[in-house]
């Protein structure tokens, strides 16, 4: 009989199929396990973890972009650009696709979703990059829809998209080595249309600056030189689209959900955020942008942007008391829905994995991960926890320095949030330093408590 009752331990009705699917053999569960990408949306592994972070949460969330679920009043701010906050590995992406899935509609928004590392290139990320690659996904999304109901095509004159065009066919005319790369376009003009085209030589551009191909240079001096008139151009065309849109009655605005800028590092979401926030914030719509939680801790973080903290999944209240049990049993779900429950030895080996993550998602997933490596046999014991504990906390130990370990000791002893020291921000951005309770109290990650560089620290004065 197997150690754990699941259907017990969760409350859940029988049979449950995420939980009976979930792979038992040791080396299936590690190879299924993916912490890079985000579960989709029909995903049977997803468990909701709202309760877990505290519902206020998803309320503050929709109400940020103007609807109240419970008058069902929609009343938006005007071009609100708003940051959505929190650790990387948190569930961020999860969480930001499902909460704006409910803000999609005719009564509500239009919106335009992408993972900004899936078009352009993380590691050397320009903000008007951006918005060439939006103006791309929006030209996408309405050709989509054009294609899915030819009889009720969104109305979209060419002449209200004519100052973008006209700015890309100026840069490849004034530029010859671009002629080159949009010279095969010319057929599909012709066959799909100037707005299939228009997206089809923004998609050029976008690529070439991902690849880092000859083109990308010319590409970013043209951008970069002649911004004001590609966001003057960008903007005329966003108002179109949401004219169209609002015509057609497919929604009251349109909304960007730009993902995967919450990975950038220190010196790049700085550059992007905080130096070039003028440039970005002058793109007049609604758009929300994945933003890493150092940014918040900097204290740099620009008023013109607005901002939301998805909270961490909080395992114990701030005086370190009684687990949170609602805490503890989405968690539990979320692993017994990777990791088929036969495979652990007891419940209490199931918590320690969770108890040792810190309520961090992927570090959860890195740990059960690294347990299904250290395992001896088919069965997840302490043994193996222990091992994937200790893995996970020599990844941190890797980069951690005496003055890291000082502080870290220091802020454990006094968790309160009651400002920031220089090297916090890092710590927050590298997960060795994890914040609750929207950043009102902080943590040093359960894993690196468990080095000796830890133990023998001395907090700083």
């Amino acid at each position: 009989m197997p150690a754990i009752d699941p259907y017990q331990l969760l409350n859940l009705p029988t049979p449950d199929a995420g939980l009976e699917q979930a792979p038992l053999k040791i080396l299936e569960i590690s190879r299924q396990i993916d912490l890079q990408n985000s579960l989709t949306q029909d995903d049977i592994r997803f468990v909701n973890t709202l309760e877990a972070r505290g519902n206020r949460f998803r309320r503050k969330f929709l109400r940020s972009l103007g609807y109240d679920e419970q008058t069902g009043d929609f009343s938006p701010l005007e071009n609100q650009h708003l940051l959505f906050v929190g650790h990387v590995g948190c569930g961020k992406s999860t969480e930001l696709t499902r909460l704006t899935r409910e803000l999609e509609g005719p009564e509500r928004y239009w919106v335009v979703r992408a993972d900004i590392t899936e078009l352009l290139d993380p590691n050397d990320l320009k903000y008007y990059e951006v918005w060439l690659a939006f103006a791309k996904q929006v030209i996408d999304s309405i050709v989509a829809y054009n294609e899915a109901h030819p009889s009720d095509l969104l109305p979209l004159p060419e002449t209200q998209y004519g100052a973008l065009r006209d700015w890309l066919n100026r840069v490849v005319t004034e530029q010859t080595q671009l002629r080159e790369l949009t010279a095969q376009l010319d057929t599909s003009a012709q066959i799909g249309g100037a707005l299939p085209f228009l997206g089809a030589l923004l998609a050029k551009f976008t690529s070439s600056v991902k690849a880092g191909s000859t083109y990308r240079k010319i590409i970013r001096t043209e951008l970069n030189k002649g911004y004001s008139e590609f966001i003057a151009a960008l903007n005329t065309f966003l108002a179109a689209v949401r004219h169209a849109i609002q015509t057609a009655h497919l929604g009251r605005g349109l909304l960007l959900v730009i993902d995967g800028l919450d990975r950038l590092k220190h010196d790049d979401w700085r550059d992007f955020f905080v130096n070039n926030v003028s440039q970005l914030t002058s793109v007049q719509a609604h758009v929300v942008y994945t933003a890493p939680m150092a940014l918040k801790a900097s204290g740099d973080l620009p008023n013109q942007f607005r901002h939301i903290v998805l909270p961490m999944v909080k395992l114990k209240d701030f005086d370190q008391g009684t687990p949170i049990e609602a805490s503890y049993k989405a968690l539990r779900h979320l692993v017994l829905l990777r990791a088929n429950y036969q495979v652990f030895e007891s419940q209490t080996v199931l918590d320690r994995l969770i108890e040792y993550s810190g309520g961090h998602l992927r570090g959860l997933l890195q740990l059960l991960s690294n347990a299904c490596i250290e395992a001896d046999g088919a069965l997840i014991d302490e043994a193996a926890v222990e091992q994937a504990i200790k893995s996970l906390a020599s990844s941190y130990r890797d980069w951690l320095k005496p003055a890291h370990y000082a502080l870290l000791r220091q802020v454990d002893d006094n968790p309160t949030n009651e400002g920031l020291a220089e090297d916090m921000s890092a710590l927050i951005d590298r997960g060795a330093l994890l914040e609750y309770n929207e950043g009102s109290w902080r943590q040093s990650h359960p894993c690196i408590r468990t080095l000796p560089g830890y133990k023998h620290a001395k907090p700083e004065p």
